[in-house]
C-alpha cells in the first residue's frame, strides 16, 4: 500500500479498517486527509479532505466502536481546533470546532477514548505559566468535568508541550514532547476518590503506550526512551516498561539487546506479546544490522 503525500506517522488501528493522516499540496492549498483503509473491501478511500488542516492528528476508538480525529487548522486568520467523530456506519460528524465558540487558539493537544467518552488533555497558558489538566466530553461535544493535575508545577513553562494522553481505566498517562533538559517526558497519575493523585515515573522515562489492554489482568506495557531523553546517545537502562496496576509501580525490562540501538517500530498485541523492527550496533567498527523481533510476554516477564 503506498499513501500519497506526505505523513506524520501517526496512525489509527481499529479492528475492521487502518486510518491514516497524509497530507498533499493541491493548487498551491495545503490539504489534509482523513484516509481509510477497510479491511473487509480492501477500498481505501478519504474520509474527509481539511484545507490547512496541520499534520499531527490525535485519534483513538472508544469501545463502542467510535472513531475520534483530533485536528488542528492553521490559516492566515487564526489557529482553529475540531473534534471529529465517525460512527460504525461512517458518518462522519463535528463535536467540537474551536472556531465557533470563540477561542482565538486550540486548547487541546491529545486525546484518549474511554467506553462511551472523550477525555481531551487541555494546555492552556494563563499568566504566561502553562496549566495542563483533562477535560472529559460525551460524544456530543457536552463537557462533564474537569481534572485537575497536580504536582506539575516543573512543566508550567508556557513553550512546554504534551503530545500523548492515554487514559485506562482510573489511570492517566501522559507523554511529554517538549518538557525541557531535566524533566522525565512522562507523567503518570491515577483517579482516587474522584481526584487525580500524581504518581512516580522513572527518570529514564516511558514513552507510548503499547496496548490500552491489561496483560494478565495487570500491566500495561510501554516502550521507553533512551537515557536522559538523548537520542543521540541511543543508550537505554530499560528498553520497555511493565506497569504493575497491583502497586502502581513502573518496572524496567533490559532486553538482550546491544548496547547501542535504534528502535524503528514497535507493536504489541493484547497479550502483551511484541514485535519491534531494531537497528544495533555491532563490532567494534561500529557496523549495524538491522532485525525484527518477536517477544512473547511470558518471556518478557521473566525480566521483571
Amino acid at each position: 500500500m503506498s499513501i500519497s503525500g506526505y505523513s506524520s506517522g501517526d496512525f489509527l488501528f481499529t479492528e475492521d479498517a487502518y486510518y491514516m493522516f497524509p497530507a498533499s499540496s493541491e493548487q498551491e492549498r495545503n490539504i489534509l486527509h482523513i484516509r481509510e483503509l477497510d479491511f473487509n473491501s480492501g477500498k481505501l478511500q478519504d474520509i474527509t479532505r481539511i484545507e490547512n488542516g496541520q499534520l499531527y492528528v490525535s485519534s483513538d476508538q472508544t469501545n463502542s466502536g467510535i472513531c475520534l480525529f483530533l485536528v488542528q487548522i492553521a490559516d492566515d486568520k487564526q489557529n482553529s481546533q475540531r473534534l471529529y467523530t465517525l460512527t460504525a456506519d461512517k458518518n462522519l460528524g463535528t463535536i467540537y470546532d474551536s472556531a465557533q465558540i470563540g477561542l482565538t487558539a486550540p486548547e487541546f493537544s491529545a486525546l484518549s477514548a474511554g467506553e462511551d467518552t472523550i477525555f481531551l488533555l487541555r494546555q492552556t497558558v494563563q499568566a504566561e505559566q502553562l496549566i495542563t489538566e483533562i477535560v472529559e466530553m460525551d460524544l456530543n461535544g457536552a463537557i462533564h468535568r474537569t481534572i485537575a493535575l497536580p504536582g506539575l508545577e516543573d512543566y508550567s513553562e508556557d513553550d512546554y508541550f504534551a503530545d500523548k494522553l492515554y487514559v485506562v481505566d482510573e489511570y492517566i498517562f501522559i507523554k511529554w514532547y517538549d518538557c525541557g533538559e531535566r524533566l522525565p517526558c512522562f507523567s503518570a497519575f491515577k483517579i482516587v476518590d474522584g481526584k487525580a493523585k500524581k504518581l512516580e515515573t522513572p527518570q529514564n522515562a516511558p514513552c507510548y503506550l503499547l496496548t490500552k489492554e491489561l496483560v494478565k489482568d495487570r500491566y500495561l506495557l510501554f516502550s521507553a526512551f533512551p537515557d536522559e531523553m538523548d537520542y543521540s546517545a541511543k543508550i537505554y537502562t530499560s528498553h520497555l516498561y511493565a506497569f504493575d496496576t497491583l502497586d502502581d509501580q513502573f518496572i524496567g525490562i533490559s532486553l538482550p539487546l546491544a548496547q547501542k540501538v535504534v528502535f524503528n517500530d514497535m507493536v504489541c498485541n493484547e497479550y502483551g506479546d511484541i514485535v519491534m523492527n531494531i537497528v544495533e550496533e555491532t563490532g567494534t567498527r561500529s557496523t549495524t544490522r538491522n532485525r525484527t523481533i518477536r517477544i512473547d510476554f511470558d518471556d518478557l516477564k521473566r525480566l521483571l
